[in-house]
């Protein structure tokens, strides 16, 4: 039997169409170690950001301020009452828009790449930073909000809504914004191998990254400084329960 020239172009053709396609899927292991090294990356901005919202407030209503990775040392006796509160709650705020500003860009981005991951724990880190906060108002003096309402003088049971409040409005947020994790998903198989890809890509980066970050906060004011770092992110899991 022969083949034509056309023939045998044809089959060649064939074989190319059904031989499988190489895996392109990544390797679960670089994917912990990008979204460990972007958690943290992002964990030490956002921080940074916070704290330099109190400082530059403090500056702005003439307070001596002193500027540290994890806190602001100011004297409040030298500033108006407002300038006490607006200085308080400048962190919390700034950590606000750092969520809202790179939800927004997390939203138009169609790439599976590192700095789109980035701005992904950005987003996440920002809200929980704000809405963190307003849970603590009614457990903690000397927290941004919960210092802002000590000289407000607000009663009791207005501190217990703004955490109730906080605590509803971050787990609804942060489920929202756990969706665009899919994206850096994207060639997982979709089978029960997908725990282990989403353990890669949040699990462990939260476990690990936390850790680091306890690491970095030292040394530290007061307990509120290690015990945040260490727990607060893992409210990220809400969206994968």
């Amino acid at each position: 039997h022969y083949l034509s020239a056309e023939g045998t172009v044809a089959l060649s053709h064939a074989a190319k169409m059904t031989r499988p396609e190489p895996s392109r899927t990544p390797k679960r292991l670089t994917l912990a170690i990008n979204s460990t090294t972007t958690f943290v990356a992002a964990f030490t901005l956002t921080t940074f950001l916070h704290e330099l919202g109190h400082y530059a407030l403090y500056r702005a209503f003439g307070a001596h301020a002193v500027l540290y990775f994890n806190r602001v040392e100011a004297d409040d006796a030298t500033i108006s009452t407002a300038g006490v509160v607006l200085s308080a709650l400048a962190g919390p705020l700034v950590s606000l828009l750092q969520g809202i500003l790179c939800a927004r860009r997390v939203r138009t981005a169609t790439e599976n790449r590192c700095g789109n991951l980035f701005v992904q724990w950005l987003a996440i880190l920002g809200f929980i930073n704000f809405f963190g906060y307003l849970m603590l108002t009614p457990l903690s003096a000397v927290g941004d909000t919960g210092k802002a309402a000590g000289v407000l003088g607000c009663p009791g049971w207005l501190k217990v809504v703004i955490a109730v409040a906080g605590i509803a409005l971050l787990l609804l947020i942060v489920v929202r914004q756990d969706r665009f994790f899919d994206r850096f998903l994207r060639g997982a198989p979709e089978s029960s191998e997908r725990a282990h890809w989403i353990n890669a890509l949040v699990t462990y980066p939260v476990l690990v990254g936390s850790a680091v970050n306890v690491i970095f906060a030292f040394p530290i004011p007061t307990a509120i400084s290690a015990v945040y770092p260490a727990t607060s992110s893992f409210t990220v899991m809400a969206g994968f329960a």
